[in-house]
């Protein structure tokens, strides 16, 4: 496939693009953080009921190709790991290093990084992009918002970004599954990288699109959020409660 291909095969793209009665200018009337809370609610719509779908083929392709230009621009452009980042915890977090999940041969393990430490990117507004998955957090209620901060220098990245930052993460990594397809040795990654970041246009443009790689097929899943999975911090990190 190629990569024009695939975003249009984008599951989450044309959820979004559905969600879009008015045609590309209702998309330009969105401010960043309310756009990022539209591509949180398309994510949600993946693992239930899909809403009514509003629009046509005609501007549904005419909405896909502002919303694309979009995913290009202001915050969403800025595929950076920044500092602070946030994380929702019952108690101030701790810096080890993460034990991430042995069986990598599992497909959900090998989709994403189990027991790495999740944080997310604050919007424009000032928001976590945590406060918007399709789950709220578990015992929100008794979990508070920390900021984790730290220099970005001292940090080892691997940035998915498109789908073929997937690709080339899983060629590079790959682990074949029990259901035949190929997943990511989160192990052999964390040997590399201290943290693996998805950013918004990677949530869109990469969440489950099946892809050909190397030695089969393989889907990103359940990521679910802008978000960065760390397997270790770098030295001088600091942890803050949000007032």
């Amino acid at each position: 496939m190629t990569g024009g291909q695939e975003r249009s095969a984008s599951p989450i793209l044309r959820e979004l693009s559905g969600s879009f009665s008015g045609g590309p200018s209702l998309v330009d009337s969105c401010d960043d953080a309310e756009l990022y809370g539209r591509i949180s609610m398309a994510v949600s719509c993946l693992y239930g009921p899909t809403g009514e779908d509003l629009v046509g083929e005609h501007e549904r392709a005419a909405v896909q190709e502002r919303l694309v230009q979009r995913l290009q621009q202001g915050w969403f452009g800025e595929t950076a790991l920044t500092s602070p980042q946030s994380r929702y915890a019952v108690d101030l977090p701790g810096l080890g290093v993460a034990t991430l999940e042995a069986d990598e041969h599992n497909p959900a393990v090998a989709a994403k990084p189990r027991h790495a430490v999740w944080t997310g990117s604050l919007l424009p507004d000032g928001t976590s992009s945590l406060d918007t998955i399709r789950s709220p957090v578990p015992d929100k209620q008794s979990k508070k918002l920390f900021l984790l901060e730290f220099d970005p220098a001292e940090v080892r990245v691997r940035l998915i970004d498109e789908p073929e930052d997937w690709r080339r993460l899983v060629n590079e990594y790959p682990v074949r599954c029990t259901d035949g397809t190929i997943g990511v040795s989160w192990r052999a990654v964390s040997a590399d990288y201290d943290v693996v970041r998805l950013s918004a246009r990677g949530l869109v443009h990469c969440q489950g699109v099946a892809m050909r790689v190397a030695s089969g097929i393989t889907t990103m899943q359940g990521w679910d959020a802008e978000s960065s999975a760390w397997f270790r911090f770098p030295p001088g990190t600091t942890i803050s409660p949000v007032p």
